[in-house]
């Protein structure tokens, strides 16, 4: 439960909101077909859901390909109505809840440059008022707390980011042509990045 009466839910072949009368699926036919044709489909009832309320997030846990647990989820955001992917470490379970505080970091203790310091202005990295996440990893026997920084125990998170419903061609004075479908022979990618920094692409 998200809302009051509102409920999200891990169906067999669809995920979706059900306030008790209606269903409305979360997911458009594609996301949703991709999606469980992911799924192990011999370790489903593994899958769970799990509510990030200070990220407005509900994520839906499955084992996927050869995994045995979790090891995708599906993250809707119920504000937004974005879906994400994020990957799991082969997670059994997930629960939010208050975790115990630690002390302020100090102006002259952070060494972080101020272009690269991701940390919150007069955050805790624990709050004792604050629902965190976290993740029962079965293989290491630990929890894991999540959305605290960029890493995965000390290693920099891979992210990516995907742009769809571009409509072409794109004309002067008027909107994206995004009702027919168009047939390409070459894609020319214009990308701005960082001197050496490396951009990887996607064959069509």
């Amino acid at each position: 439960e998200f809302f009051n009466g509102k409920h999200a839910v891990f169906g067999s072949n669809d995920l979706f909101v059900h306030d008790g009368q209606n269903k409305v699926s979360i997911a458009d036919s594609k996301v949703r077909r991709w999606w469980f044709q992911q799924l192990n489909p011999n370790y489903t009832q593994r899958s769970f859901v799990v509510l990030n309320r200070a990220q407005s997030e509900v994520w839906f846990c499955a084992a996927t390909g050869a995994a045995t647990l979790p090891n995708l989820a599906l993250v809707w955001n119920w504000n937004t109505n974005a879906i994400t992917l994020r990957e799991l470490d082969n997670i059994a379970g997930a629960s939010v809840g208050i975790v115990g505080g630690t002390a302020l970091d100090v102006w002259d203790n952070d060494s972080d440059t101020w272009d690269s310091d991701t940390s919150v202005w007069d955050d805790v990295s624990y709050g004792l008022v604050k629902q965190e996440m976290l993740l029962a990893r079965p293989s290491a026997a630990n929890l894991l707390l999540a959305d605290v920084t960029n890493q995965f125990e000390g290693v920099n998170m891979t992210a990516y980011v995907e742009r769809t419903g571009i409509g072409i061609p794109f004309r002067a004075n008027q909107p994206p042509d995004t009702s027919s479908m168009k047939f390409l022979t070459a894609v020319w990618a214009r990308i701005e990045g960082t001197e050496g920094g490396a951009a990887g692409y996607r064959d069509w």
